[in-house]
């Protein structure tokens, strides 16, 4: 499950970031309800929904997209695999 739909720029992330020594799937440790109930309480939502900052394309960055809760479930759960 990728937020953006754009699963090709997840793997370009990922791959970026595992080349740099960093995390690219959600550790098993890591309450996913905990990280769930962080995201509805994060400043920046409104209307009931946070606004994600989503990619198009390389370089174009969409911020304040909302993002229906079972999304980010499902996303969440996705790192967790």
């Amino acid at each position: 499950m990728t937020l953006s739909g754009r699963g090709d720029l997840r793997d370009e992330v990922a791959e970026l970031l595992a080349g740099h020594g960093l995390p690219t799937t959600l550790d098993p440790a890591v309450d996913r309800d905990a990280v769930a109930a962080a995201v509805q309480r994060d400043k920046k939502r409104r209307g009931g929904r946070v606004g994600f900052v989503l990619l198009e394309e390389p370089g174009s960055a969409q911020p304040g997209c909302p993002v229906p809760d079972e999304d980010v479930r499902a996303a969440i759960e996705a790192l967790a695999r």
